[in-house]
Parts: structure tokens; C-alpha cells; sequence
């Protein structure tokens, strides 16, 4: 039978050094190591750290709808963006500025016009407003974005951070093909898609970018050649369909996120809350999420600029507080444009 661990002699602290302990691990005798913790040392505690400071960029198109998403947007930071709340937010619109701007002066926000990137991927505009910021931070989002709360604790670290989108729009075993081309080694971390639940790599909705100032030009030129990269290759793939062409902003920036020029991070999905689908897994736990930045995916009522009813109830309460700084119109109103929108294969 084999004996259990011995127990060391008692003896006398003066007269004899106490021998290192050891624990016992299924019948193998270890040695417990010992040694100074990390400094600083992980504690329980939590510090205060100062605010950065931001400036808030959009780009959108000078059509109604596109104009009613960029007012939304600005309206919800001054009302919900707590200590950002009066943080600078541009509205750069492609090529031309719309017509009466009252409504965004008397927000405080800054217009600007921009050219477009390509025609064809109308989605890299984004690239448009990644120039440098005299900031700590550059957020950079979709017009369709609106605040429900303060995203100071996330405007933290070194990092280029995105969130990782609701599905993968890339060809089943293309990934592999395009990491080859760009000559970068294709990477082994997987993340999980936020609606399909597909296991992928670093496949990033670009409707939210955290990009710290150290990192906006080389973001700008890496993304930039990335997506020229892909529109020169697109005919020569014949696999290269409508959604590769359509998501091919978000395929460079797939790329980019492992090219490392730069470090990167995943945001939580409170941080790009895509509003258009209420039909997430249910291991997100949605229904006890609160957002901070929603992703209304044109999920609105643009005759009067309401958002849309959703069945997730802190999602709604955000919507609620937003559209109660609108006119009011009656849920009737609200509930016919939600099924006209549902209709409408959600917005598509």
C-alpha cells in the first residue's frame, strides 16, 4: 500500500529551520514555489483612472435618411454620452454638405465634406476620417450609431479595438487564400460570430472603432491598401461574390487586425450593439445586457426619426429614452414601421 505524505518532525523554531512545506496532488509529492507577486499586485480595489479625451468621427452619405442617422447620432451623445457627452463629434459627409445644417450647429457638432474612397465599396468612406486627432482617442462610427451611455472605461490601452460582427461573410475555406495573398500568417485565435455564432478569426463589424492617436495613420494606410488589394483582386476570384464585395471594408479589416502593425482588442457587444436582430444566442444573456452604443442598422422610423421597438428590455429602455427626447408618436405608428421593416427582410 502506498503511504500518504509524511508529516515533518516537530521541532523547535530556535534550534531547527522550518523545511518548505508541501502539498499532496494525487499521490505525487510537490514542492510549493514561492516567490514576490507582480507589482503593481492585483487587488480588489479599483482605482480611478483620469478620462481620456476623444473626438467622435462619422462619415455619411448627404441623402435623408443617411442626414436623419447623422443628427441621431450627435443627439444621443449630448444627451447620454455622460463625461464624453460634450466630447467633439464630426459629421463628414461625401462630397457635399446638406442644405440646412441648423439642427447639428445647434449641437454643437462639426460638419465637414470628404471625397469618396472607391466606388466600388461605398462602405471605405469610413477610411475618410482616419486622419490624425490632437486627442487621446478616435471613435469612429457608422452614422447609424447612437449613445446610451458613457464608453469612457472602454477608450483605455494601446489597443485598435472593434467588435467582432453578427456573421462571417467570407467563402468556407477562402480565409486561408486571403491571408496567403496579403502574405501574413493565418492566425490560430478564433472568436465566436455575435448573431450566427460561427467560430472564425477577428472578423470585425467597422461601424465602431476605438483607435488610440498613436495608431490613426498607420490604421489609415494599412486599411487602405488592404481594401484596394481586394477590389484589384475581385475579378480574378471567382468565388468573390455580392456579400465579399459588399462587406469588402470589413474583409480588409479582418486582415489588418492580424497583420500586426499594431495591437488589437475585441469590444463587447455593448460597446456595437447591432439593434436589427433580437434573435441573438442565447449565451450572450441579451436580455440582462445593457448597451452603450447602438447599431440601429437603419432599425428606425426616419419620417420622424424614432427608433424601432425591440423585445430585449434594457435594449428597449434605451430606445425609449431616445425617442423621448423626439416628438412623440403613438406605438401604433412605432409597431407598423417595425413590420414594415421586418417586411423589408430587416432593412436589407
Amino acid at each position: 500500500m502506498e503511504a500518504g505524505p509524511k508529516a515533518w518532525p516537530s521541532a523547535s523554531p530556535r534550534s531547527t529551520p522550518v523545511p518548505p512545506r508541501l502539498s499532496w496532488s494525487g499521490g505525487v509529492r510537490l514542492r510549493r514555489v514561492s516567490g514576490p507577486l507582480p507589482e503593481p499586485r492585483a487587488t480588489s480595489t479599483r482605482t480611478e483612472r483620469p478620462v481620456s479625451t476623444v473626438t467622435i468621427r462619422t462619415v455619411a452619405e448627404c441623402n435623408r435618411e443617411s442626414i436623419v442617422e447623422a443628427l441621431a447620432l450627435v443627439r444621443s451623445l449630448r444627451a447620454f454620452g455622460g463625461t464624453q457627452a460634450e466630447t467633439v463629434c464630426e459629421i463628414h459627409f461625401v462630397e457635399r454638405l446638406p442644405d440646412d445644417v441648423a439642427a447639428f450647429e445647434e449641437l454643437g457638432a462639426t460638419l465637414k465634406t470628404v471625397e469618396r474612397f472607391d466606388e466600388r465599396c461605398p462602405h471605405a468612406n469610413k477610411l475618410q476620417i482616419h486622419y490624425p486627432v490632437e486627442t487621446d482617442y478616435l471613435l469612429a462610427m457608422d452614422c447609424d450609431v447612437v449613445v446610451a451611455g458613457d464608453f469612457s472605461r472602454f477608450m483605455v490601452g494601446d489597443a485598435v479595438s472593434s467588435a467582432v460582427d453578427w456573421g462571417d461573410w467570407m467563402e468556407p475555406g477562402r480565409w486561408e487564400e486571403l491571408f496567403a495573398a496579403a502574405s501574413i500568417p493565418f492566425p490560430t485565435n478564433r472568436m465566436l460570430t455575435a448573431r450566427l455564432w460561427q467560430e472564425t478569426v477577428h472578423y470585425p463589424n467597422t461601424g465602431v472603432l476605438v483607435v488610440p492617436r498613436q495608431h490613426v495613420e498607420a490604421l489609415r494606410a494599412e486599411w487602405s491598401g488592404r481594401v484596394e488589394e481586394l477590389l484589384t483582386a475581385a475579378d480574378s476570384r471567382q468565388w468573390w461574390g455580392d456579400r465579399q464585395r459588399y462587406f469588402t471594408d470589413q474583409i480588409a479589416m479582418t486582415l489588418v487586425n492580424h497583420c500586426g502593425a499594431f495591437p488589437t482588442r475585441v469590444l463587447p457587444i455593448e460597446m456595437n450593439w447591432l439593434l436589427k436582430f433580437d434573435d441573438l444566442p442565447v449565451e450572450l444573456g441579451a436580455e440582462r445586457r445593457q448597451p452603450i452604443l447602438l447599431h440601429s442598422i437603419h432599425r428606425m422610423r426616419f419620417q420622424s426619426g424614432h427608433l424601432l421597438p425591440h423585445s430585449y428590455p434594457l435594449i428597449d429602455e434605451a430606445i425609449r429614452r431616445y425617442n423621448a427626447l423626439l416628438d412623440p408618436i403613438t406605438e401604433g405608428e412605432l409597431e407598423e414601421a417595425l413590420r414594415h421593416f421586418e417586411e423589408s427582410d430587416r432593412g436589407w
